[in-house]
C-alpha cells in the first residue's frame, strides 16, 4: 500500500506542476501515506516482540496493545 500511495502522490504532484487536472486529493494522499508508514512501523515492532510463554500473559499483552492502538486512533484526524 505504501508504494501505491507514494506513486499516486508523485503522479498528483507532477500533474499539478504540469497544469493538468489532479485526479487525487494531495492532502489525503499524504495522510494515507503517513498512516501506511505508521502501520509498517507498528507491524515491524509487533513482529520483533517475543511471544509470551503462557496464554494469560499473551492476553494481557494483547489488551495493552489494543489500548495503545485505541489511543493512537484517537490522535488521528477523522
Amino acid at each position: 500500500a505504501r508504494v501505491a500511495f507514494e506513486g499516486a502522490l508523485a503522479e498528483a504532484v507532477e500533474a499539478r506542476a504540469a497544469g493538468r487536472p489532479i485526479p487525487y486529493d494531495i492532502d489525503r494522499l499524504r495522510l494515507l501515506l503517513r498512516m501506511a508508514e505508521f502501520a509498517q512501523v507498528v507491524l515491524r515492532a509487533v513482529m520483533t516482540v517475543r511471544m509470551p510463554r503462557n496464554l494469560d500473559t499473551f492476553s494481557h499483552w494483547l489488551g495493552r496493545a489494543g489500548r495503545v492502538l485505541d489511543h493512537v486512533q484517537a490522535l488521528l484526524p477523522d
